[in-house]
């Protein structure tokens, strides 16, 4: 029965354990001591015994319904199972998923390192694995993925049984020299017309391995048989065919005039130097006896041929000997283009000066052409929409060369040009660079190529849009700057962000240094559009008053600065240090670059200083001091 166990209540034996009543309560009992209410009785049994409700159904259980026990289904609430790793949950059953057992699942109880999974007559037990390892034999090659292979070659005799070879498993052409033994065919390893000459060595057959009368004319190569071959006498007129004797065939000076028919000799007849003057009768040549155009200078004697013997027009190029004809034998101003051959004339035939622009056919001098020592102005050298100025001089010489080249390039937006520096100094004096729209001037490195001006309280370059200055170093040598704010570079072109018309600078060593008291000069002074990449601006100016600015930008516009280093420094006077300045609503954008306004207790500093409604310095991944 159900019994409070003082937790829940629990299935337990129906024993009274309480049959210690006194004899007061028996007695009332008997004497029909009864409640009032079944409420009351309720209330007194409720403590001790717990009574059913009724019958209930079959596989129905007592559920309490919140006032009392009553019958109900057995209807599970808490089902709320899920399925874990490895396992599915289905239609109420718990199942293995495929592949849900991994190696993390598996007790390694019993395994030591190298065991596989074994099928045993228990279940599946850890064992050793005793995988036989094959290994490739005479023959045989075994490849890294496990595959046994014929080796190329692998094959020899003592792999094939005796006559296990025919014709059959032989392919075409497959048996050589260095596969037979050497002495090894007889007859009957040959087959019928299997011998032929290109089976037989050299000097293979010889007369006993002839039958008689097996030689004849189709047996004996043309040419080939010698007098040793033929015996005395054999060879008589029968044996002679048609043509078949000529100069080869005869015995020098052993023919005479009976063995000449008459008219038996002609040109055909003659070897070269065969007829001498011995040989001919006086007046035996005429024009008939000679063939045309055959007479040559060795056939005539000397000063055989005069006036007499030579018609109109009978002497041409052909007629006359390697330079026989000389200035005097030509007459002045006779000679054209039509008289001269291909490659007649070269240097040696040209006279000095002989040449000039007129001779010369438009664009077919090249670089050959040219010696390496020829030493050529590079004013006279035109390049396609670019001029090289080396520093070839003194730097004052180089420097002016510069600027010649920069006021004569005429270069625009549409038009861009490019000045090439070599590696040197180019020193302007005090005179500065203004580049016309769409140029560049390039140097050779921004420690090679180094531009510099003299230029107090003004600056050195002056930028345009789309215009690009790279790979130099300027400066602006002046010592002191106390007459207006001295800069280096300057730039007041607005261009166009949408047309990429910004003044750049690309890889330049900005430097200026010495003294400013009351001023605030600036490496650089951007009051446009600018772009500044991979470059270094290096500012030292030591006084008092006024400011000390790496890059000073102003006006409604912006500047682009690049993986570049700004330095604002002093080591004497208490002028503030500016690395960036940026005022009159303009933008700067930094991006991966170093600014320093130096601190030395000099003066105060700042890295980075924006001022004015709309002034912005962005900085993206850049270091500031």
């Amino acid at each position: 029965m159900l019994k409070w166990n003082g937790n829940a209540w629990a299935c337990a034996a129906d024993v009274d354990t309480d049959t210690q009543l006194a004899q007061a309560v028996v007695e009332g009992y008997a004497q029909g001591v009864c409640y009032d209410t079944a409420a009351e009785l309720q209330a007194a049994l409720d403590g001790r015994y717990f009574q059913a409700p009724g019958d209930c159904n079959d596989t129905e259980v007592l559920k309490w319904n919140g006032n009392a026990w009553a019958c109900a289904a057995d209807v599970d609430t808490n089902n709320q199972y899920t399925a874990g790793a490895g396992l599915q949950l289905a239609a109420g059953e718990f199942r293995i998923a495929p592949g849900g057992i991994v190696r993390a699942h598996l007790s390694r109880a019993g395994c030591v390192n190298g065991h596989i999974l074994k099928l045993t007559a228990n279940g599946w037990a850890c064992a050793a694995d005793a995988d036989t390892r094959y290994t490739s034999g005479s023959g045989l090659s075994l490849s890294n993925n496990g595959q046994f292979y014929v080796t190329t070659g692998g094959i020899n005799a003592g792999h094939l049984a005796t006559d296990s070879v025919g014709g059959l498993e032989l392919a075409n052409n497959s048996v050589g020299s260095l596969n037979v033994v050497d002495n090894s065919l007889t007859a009957s390893d040959l087959g019928a017309n299997s011998v032929g000459a290109s089976e037989l060595g050299n000097n293979a057959v010889d007369w006993a391995a002839m039958t008689n009368d097996s030689v004849g004319s189709a047996e004996v190569r043309s040419n080939s048989l010698t007098a040793a071959d033929l015996a005395t006498d054999s060879v008589g007129a029968l044996e002679l065919g048609n043509n078949s004797v000529g100069s080869l065939n005869v015995i020098d000076n052993s023919l005479t005039a009976i063995d000449l028919a008459a008219n038996s000799v002609g040109a055909s007849e003659m070897g070269p130097n065969s007829v001498g003057a011995s040989e001919m009768q006086d007046n035996a040549i005429g024009s008939n006896e000679v063939i045309n155009n055959s007479l040559t200078t060795n056939d005539l004697g000397p000063n055989s041929v005069g006036s007499s013997e030579l018609a109109d027009n009978a002497v041409d190029y052909g007629a006359m000997a390697n330079d026989s004809v000389g200035s005097s034998e030509v007459r002045s101003n006779s000679l054209t283009a039509a008289d001269l051959a291909t490659d007649s004339v070269g240097a040696l035939e040209l006279g000095p000066n002989a040449v000039n622009s007129a001779n010369i056919f438009d664009g077919t001098i090249t670089n050959a052409d040219i010696a390496s020592n020829a030493a050529i102005a590079v004013s006279k050298i035109a390049y396609y929409n670019q001029v090289y100025v080396p520093a070839s001089g003194t730097d004052l010489a180089n420097g002016t060369a510069l600027r010649t080249a920069v006021l004569g390039l005429n270069s625009s937006t549409t038009n861009d040009k490019t000045i090439v520096l070599s590696a040197g100094d180019y020193d302007l004096g005090s005179n500065y660079l203004l580049m016309d729209q769409g140029m560049t001037i390039r140097g050779a490195g921004m420690n090679a190529t180094y531009i510099w001006s003299d230029r107090p309280g003004s600056y050195v370059v002056l930028g345009n849009s789309e215009a690009v200055l790279r790979d130099l170093k300027v400066s602006n040598m002046s010592i002191t700057h106390n007459s207006l704010d001295s800069k280096v570079i300057y730039n007041t072109s607005a261009g166009s962000w949408a047309t990429g018309q910004a003044f750049t600078l690309q890889s330049v060593y900005v430097y200026m240094y010495g003294t400013s008291n009351s001023r605030s000069p600036r490496l650089v002074d951007n009051r446009g559009r600018m772009i500044i990449r991979d470059s270094a601006l290096w500012s030292q100016i030591n006084g008092t008053g006024g400011y000390n600015i790496g890059l000073y930008a102003s006006g409604n516009y912006e500047t682009h600065v690049y993986s570049t280093t700004i330095y604002a420094y002093n080591f004497a006077g208490n002028k503030e240090k500016f690395g960036i300045w940026s005022g009159s609503s303009h933008e700067v954008f930094i991006h991966g670059s170093r600014v320093f306004g130096t601190s030395n207790s000099l003066g105060n500093e700042r890295g980075l200083y924006a001022t004015g409604t709309g002034s912005w310095i962005h900085a993206f991944g850049s270091e500031i001091y």
